[in-house]
């Protein structure tokens, strides 16, 4: 299935969909501060909840950097993610 043209995009991705088409799909598209705010929150989770050998739905997954981390991490796991938006 083809992404949505900006016309078709629904409503509650609308403000996404702006922050790709002005500044591309790196980062800034995620919408948060900046990177090292986003490792603080991925090792507050990683923190919280055990993680190996897990199944992991990432929905609104964006570029999967929540992946990356637990790579980086040396985490076994299986990550299945979903995102509605590509650049």
């Amino acid at each position: 299935m083809a992404d949505p043209t900006p016309d078709e995009t629904p409503d509650y991705l609308a403000h996404y969909r702006g922050i790709i088409d002005e500044k591309g799909a790196g980062f800034e598209a995620t919408g948060w501060r900046n990177k090292d705010f986003q490792r603080e929150r991925f090792r507050v989770f990683c923190a919280m909840q055990e993680f190996t050998d897990r199944v992991i739905l990432d929905a609104g997954a964006g570029r999967a950097d929540f992946a990356v981390h637990l790579l980086e991490e040396g985490i076994h796991y299986v990550h299945l993610t979903f995102e509605q938006l590509t650049s």
